[in-house]
């Protein structure tokens, strides 16, 4: 039975597509307009950037850049192999009281 791993090139594209995405999305909500309604002893507020949304996507994105940075440095994963597991040979035999 052959198992591939996932290689670091493959795992890397994913995270820097996942980051920049992010990114974009972030920079997308930054940007929104706010707009204030008046009316008869109210006011309300529309597209207001929502600031802890903004942080968290950022910190998501660095965490993926980060694990970019570290996938590369790890001396372990040098080399991408395939991963093959060998079936046990398995006998039958049946029991029998004559001897061989």
């Amino acid at each position: 039975m052959n198992r591939r791993t996932i290689s670091k090139g493959t795992l890397s594209i994913i995270l820097a597509v996942l980051s920049i995405a992010l990114i974009g999305y972030a920079i997308y909500r930054s940007t929104d307009v706010r707009q204030v309604v008046a009316g008869p002893g109210t006011e309300t507020v529309y597209g207001e950037p929502q600031h802890g949304l903004i942080l968290g996507l950022c910190i998501i994105a660095g965490i993926c850049l980060l694990g970019i940075v570290l996938l590369f440095q790890d001396k372990s994963l040098a080399v991408d192999e395939v991963v093959t597991k060998e079936e046990p040979k398995t006998f039958t035999r049946t029991a029998s009281n004559y001897p061989r």
